[in-house]
C-alpha cells in the first residue's frame, strides 16, 4: 500500500506543479525566463537556510518546508536533484530525472 502523504506535503506538491506550469509557460514567450526563474529558487533557498534551521530556531520547521517547496519545483523543472555534494561544489554527484512535463 502506498505511503499516505500529509495534508502539507499534498499542499507542497501541488503549489510545487503550479509553480512549474507557470515558470514553463512564460519560459514559452521568454526563453529566458526559466533560468532566471531557477536562479531566483537557488536564491530563495539559500536565505531561508540562513534564516536558520537550529532547535532555538521558533521558526525553523517552516524554513525547512519552505526550502522542501523551492527543492521540489526546482527538481519538477530540471528533473534533476541535488545533492548535498553539490552544494559543496561537487557536480558530478546526484539523481537525474525527466523534468515534469517535458
Amino acid at each position: 500500500m502506498p505511503e499516505q502523504r500529509s495534508d502539507l506535503d499534498k499542499s507542497k506538491l501541488g503549489v510545487a506543479v503550479l509553480a512549474t506550469c507557470i515558470a514553463q509557460t512564460l519560459n514559452e514567450s521568454d526563453p529566458t525566463f526559466q533560468a532566471r526563474f531557477l536562479e531566483r529558487l537557488e536564491r530563495a533557498w539559500y536565505a531561508l537556510q540562513q534564516r536558520g534551521l537550529g532547535e532555538d530556531n521558533p521558526l525553523a520547521e517552516d524554513n525547512r518546508q519552505a526550502m522542501a517547496l523551492v527543492t521540489q519545483t526546482r527538481i519538477l523543472l530540471t528533473g534533476y536533484e541535488r545533492t548535498a555534494a553539490q552544494v559543496t561544489g561537487d557536480e558530478r554527484t546526484g539523481s537525474q530525472a525527466k523534468a515534469f512535463l517535458d
